[in-house]
């Protein structure tokens, strides 16, 4: 291994450090519910969140529904910069 890739490797891995784990499906699920705990005023266990497209979801619960859009979710984003932002009004179901 020569020194450019060296320091390549151990700039991705303090970064990792520094960051925490990559974006997974758990991740992303994690931030959709718990932004639709906080814009439906519901419990995360009466939430349920369904994909639209690679990155949007729909969250109902509570008698209401939202969309959300993410941002900073792709699998080479960190979880932490990972959001889910409401996208529109939240609608009574």
């Amino acid at each position: 291994m020569n020194i450019k890739t060296l320091a390549v490797v151990t700039s991705v891995f303090l970064a990792s450090c520094a960051y925490g784990p990559m974006v997974s499906q758990n991740t992303i699920s994690n931030k959709v519910t718990t932004a639709a705990e906080f814009d439906l005023n519901c419990s995360a266990e009466s939430i349920s969140i369904k994909e639209l497209d690679s990155t949007s979801y729909s969250a109902m619960g509570c008698g209401k529904k939202a969309r959300y859009v993410l941002n900073l979710c792709g699998p080479m984003n960190w979880a932490k910069v990972c959001t889910a932002t409401l996208n529109g009004p939240v609608q009574e179901i």
